[in-house]
């Protein structure tokens, strides 16, 4: 996972935010946590400053509200390129729904 870019649906807590977390800590570069809620869950902010105490760890979460049946806003962001939250130059490696 070193160095890779992951989406994670449902990573504003539970299971997703589990993954999410495990993800970061086995070298992921970002992970980026979808779920429906317009703001993070107080779980969530807690490991991602959990995460960022963790001596050796460079990744980071990052938490994107949207509807991951949307399809072409999660995968292309619009129908001119790839989303803004994910950047040109990102891609994705890992999606776990």
């Amino acid at each position: 996972m070193t160095d890779r870019v992951a989406l994670v649906s449902g990573g504003n807590r539970g299971l997703g935010l589990e993954m999410a977390m495990a993800l970061v800590e086995a070298g992921a570069r970002k992970v980026y946590c979808v779920d429906l809620p317009k703001t993070p869950s107080e779980e969530w902010a807690t490991v991602k400053e959990y995460l960022g105490r963790m001596d050796g760890v460079v990744g980071t979460l990052e938490y994107v509200s949207a509807d991951v049946r949307d399809q072409v806003r999660i995968y292309w962001g619009s129908w001119n390129g790839p989303p803004s939250w994910i950047g040109r130059s990102a891609r994705l490696f890992v999606v776990l729904v």
